[in-house]
């Protein structure tokens, strides 16, 4: 009945950093703002502003309440260019990690994202614009437009890349949900010897496990995939409308 609102980019940026937590090493985030309601209440432009570091949920898990209330987020962009990573999991969206969570509503239109990343070693990257990991959520009634490009290069590498979530699982559900525009993968493995490396897209979810639910979700996004591996690097593509892979 009397939420948080948030009506301007710095009022959202204060989500974020607020959301941000200092790693502690131990492999269990901590839940945040549970039961913590948040309604926007205008339509927030950045595409003047860099988002480098705007995610909701940093090294902790959003459990709270955000309505989009119908206004969009526009012009979300981010780009990394030729960084490199070793034994980590990382995340991009808005959202970075959600639990209990409920996210409706929310619109982002014009949204970019492109990442290049060169010598790449034991990297899982969950990536979609509106959230990389959701457990146990519910996420309904959003809109999602833009362009993902990701080129990477290295070895034991697995990429997951989702219009509306990367990864879903858990009890969670996505419903009533719209995705549009472009996903283009791009991957080169090499040298692998730990496994498969797995390099998957879908139009709302990558990868869904659990008790997870898609219902009544559209996806009129142009899907792209390519990978390549060495005799060594075994490499799996999956990509799909709705989703690419479901256990």
């Amino acid at each position: 009945a009397d939420p948080y609102l948030i009506a301007t980019p710095e009022q959202l940026a204060k989500l974020c950093l607020d959301s941000r937590l200092e790693p502690s090493g131990s492999d269990e985030l901590p839940l945040i703002f549970e039961g913590v309601y948040f309604k926007q209440t205008a339509d927030i432009d950045l595409s003047s502003r860099s988002v480098s570091g705007m995610n909701i949920g940093e090294y902790a898990i959003f459990a709270g309440v955000y309505d989009g209330n119908g206004f969009s987020i526009k012009g979300y962009s981010f780009q990394n260019k030729t960084m490199e990573y070793k034994n980590v999991t990382l995340g991009f969206g808005l959202f970075l990690n959600s639990q209990n969570a409920v996210i409706k509503n929310v619109t982002m239109e014009d949204y970019s994202i492109k990442m290049d990343y060169s010598n790449m070693e034991n990297v899982i990257y969950r990536i979609s614009p509106l959230i990389s990991y959701a457990s146990n959520t519910t996420v309904e009634n959003c809109r999602v437009s833009g362009t993902i490009v990701f080129k990477g290069k290295g070895k034991t590498n697995s990429v997951y890349v989702g219009g509306i979530a990367g990864v879903l699982t858990d009890n969670s559900t996505i419903n009533n949900c719209h995705a549009e525009g472009t996903i283009s993968l791009g991957v080169s493995l090499t040298n692998s010897t730990e496994g498969n490396n797995f390099v998957c897209a879908g139009g709302i979810v990558s990868d869904m496990t659990g008790a997870a639910k898609i219902s009544n979700c559209m996806n009129k996004s142009n899907i792209s995939v390519e990978a390549t591996g060495t005799s060594e690097a075994g490499v799996i593509v999956r990509s799909g409308g709705i989703l690419a892979w479901a256990e």
